[in-house]
C-alpha cells in the first residue's frame, strides 16, 4: 500500500518518524502475508528490537490502524459493486462476506446485524458446493 500526502501528513501528526511511517505499510503488508516480525524487521530495514519497542508505542498502533481504515475505504466502491451483482445471482457466501467488510468499515448497523459476527472480522471460506450451483 502506498501513503499518499494527506495519510502522511495523518501519520506525522500520530508523532510517527519517518521510517516508521515507511515502515507501516511492510508491517500491513508482512502481517497479511504471514509473516513473522523477524522477516517484517528485515523487509522494513529495522532490527526485530527496533521493530518491538515500534510495537509497544500507542501511536504505531495509531498509525496501524488508520492504514487498516484507509485499507478498508478504498475496497469499500468494490464490496458495494459486488455486493449488489451477488444478491441479483443469490450467492449467499459473497454476500456474508460484503456484510462482514460493511460492518467493519462501520457502514453496517452492528446491532441490528442478522447474524452474530464476532469482532474482529472474520473470515468465511467459500463453500465449494455453493460456488459450483451459483456459476
Amino acid at each position: 500500500m502506498n501513503i499518499d500526502t494527506d495519510e502522511r501528513s495523518r501519520l506525522e501528526d500520530i508523532g510517527l518518524t519517518e521510517k516508521q511511517i515507511q515502515g507501516i505499510s511492510k508491517f500491513w503488508r508482512g502481517i497479511a502475508e504471514g509473516w513473522d516480525y523477524e522477516e517484517i524487521a528485515m523487509e522494513i530495514g529495522i532490527s526485530p528490537k527496533t521493530l518491538w519497542r515500534w510495537r509497544q508505542q500507542d501511536k504505531f498502533w495509531d498509525g496501524i490502524k488508520h492504514i487498516y481504515d484507509q485499507s478498508l475505504m478504498e475496497l469499500l466502491p468494490k464490496v458495494v459493486d459486488n455486493f449488489s451483482q451477488q444478491l441479483d445471482k443469490n450467492n449467499k457466501t459473497s454476500v456474508e462476506v460484503a456484510k462482514q467488510i460493511l460492518r467493519a468499515t462501520g457502514l453496517a448497523d452492528r446491532d441490528n446485524a442478522r447474524d452474530d459476527t464476532p469482532e474482529p472480522l472474520k473470515i468465511i471460506k467459500p463453500d465449494p458446493q455453493e460456488e459450483e450451483a451459483n456459476a
